[in-house]
């Protein structure tokens, strides 16, 4: 009986300590948030990236370099275009 007690008592406190880690890595609304890897890209390479939307309203990250060149982020991170790319 004392076994099972004992069980039941660590793996309460397993499940309370997972928890806590859950909790703290949740951002302040609630949800968990992954960085976009073509942005995270555009940064490590030195650019920084934009956010623009078209006339329909669709939002693009457009990736801009330190020498005023841009190129879309997703195809900078394809390597599709460089940093001197226009």
């Amino acid at each position: 009986m004392t076994k099972k007690v004992i069980m039941m008592s660590a793996l309460s406190l397993l499940l309370l300590g997972c928890q806590n880690k859950i909790a703290e890595k949740s951002a302040a609304n609630g949800s968990l948030e992954l960085a976009n890897p073509a942005s995270v890209y555009c940064e490590k390479n030195g650019g920084r990236v934009e956010n623009r939307k078209d006339a329909q309203g669709n939002e693009t990250g457009i990736c801009v370099f330190p020498n005023g060149s841009e190129c879309d982020e997703w195809k900078f991170f394809r390597n599709e275009c460089t940093s001197s790319a226009e």
